[in-house]
């Protein structure tokens, strides 16, 4: 947990650094809808536009949607959280929030402007599993009253809400394009192999004997089997065979900075061997391949993406943005919801 507190803290603070430099406008709409809790816990219009980014706007809703759920993330790993205390110097839990639904709606944004650009929209099997899930929620919930009555209570409209829903299906198409050899989206052969090499991507072949008696002596057993083989790879296959373990197949994989096992694989040519590594967990045999340039693309996708949203022009409605205070926001909110919740209980009193 504390690991994953100094990369969260780390991120903040690259982002705060990064929204100086963030413009800032008071020409941005209002909004007029007064319907909703996130409208009651934050006085802000749902319609009201609160960030362009990209020149696309993210409204009130969908913000202190994400907020709200941050929000919520945070208080379940930090007991009576109090937004004003510092989570590292300069930077409070409420701050954390807010920057890091930023980042999310940038994501979302750029999402949706990507697929917009690549001329990728949702398929009628999309449809479908969009309504197959709403299905299943109403189920879930009881029918479609209770369902309305859940959204109320997180505070957002349908409409929003499904908007949310629409970009995690054009994230994965946007994905399935770009991963697909031949589509507009496929990238340059050159660039994904200089990503790959920049990164330490490796593929091969592994043998893995898990720690234990005679473990040592088993794995240079296989290494000496493999290393006086005239084809390494059907040889590999044997010695999975044998042992009927799963490990048959390459495995492509960015080497780590500091494991043994990535160090002597990283100076391997393709067909070579490293010796046994023994880590905690065993003893590792590694038998190198070609790169499979394939397995590296959804990371690759993933890391343009990334960059994507890192370059993202924001604009931010400060008459609307300045006025959040995220603890008592969420706190009213906390308190909206429980009260909305219980409304259907005293309903049949």
């Amino acid at each position: 947990m504390k690991n994953n507190w100094v990369r969260l803290i780390a991120g903040v603070l690259v982002s705060v650094a990064l929204v100086g430099a963030i413009s800032l406008t008071g020409g941005m709409k209002k909004g007029s809808r007064t319907d909703g809790l996130l409208y009651e816990a934050s006085g802000l219009h749902p319609d009201g536009q609160l960030l362009l980014v990209n020149g696309e706007t993210v409204t009130c809703e969908e913000y202190l949607y994400w907020l709200a759920y941050d929000c919520e993330y945070l208080s379940t790993y930090v007991q009576d959280i109090d937004w004003s205390t510092e989570l590292t110097s300069g930077v409070t839990y409420g701050d954390y929030a807010q920057t890091d639904t930023l980042e999310t709606v940038k994501l979302y944004s750029v999402v949706r402007a990507w697929a917009e650009e690549a001329g990728i929209t949702l398929t009628d099997e999309d449809q479908e599993a969009l309504d197959a899930q709403r299905l299943e929620y109403v189920t879930y919930y009881g029918g479609e009253e209770a369902y309305q009555r859940q959204l109320a209570i997180q505070g957002i409209s349908e409409e929003a809400y499904d908007h949310i829903r629409e970009t995690a299906y054009l994230y994965q198409r946007l994905q399935d394009a770009f991963c697909t050899e031949g589509s507009a989206l496929y990238p340059d052969g050159a660039a994904l192999a200089q990503y790959a090499a920049d990164n330490n991507y490796l593929t091969g072949r592994v043998v893995f004997v898990p720690a234990g008696d005679g473990a040592e002596d088993e794995a240079n057993g296989y290494l000496k089997r493999l290393q006086e083989a005239e084809d390494k790879l059907a040889e590999h296959t044997a010695i999975c065979q044998e042992r009927e373990v799963d490990q048959q197949d390459s495995i492509t994989f960015a080497a780590a900075e500091g494991d043994a096992l990535s160090e002597q694989a990283l100076a391997l040519q393709t067909g070579e061997l490293t010796g046994v590594v023994a880590l905690d967990e065993g003893y590792y045999i590694f038998l190198k391949e070609d790169t499979d340039l394939s397995a590296v693309l959804p990371a690759y996708f993933s890391s343009l993406l990334a960059d994507r949203r890192s370059a993202a022009n924001v604009v931010f409605n400060e008459d609307l943005y300045s006025t959040i205070d995220t603890g008592a926001f969420y706190e009213k909110l906390v308190a909206l919801r429980s009260e909305a919740a219980q409304e259907p209980a005293q309903a049949q009193q």
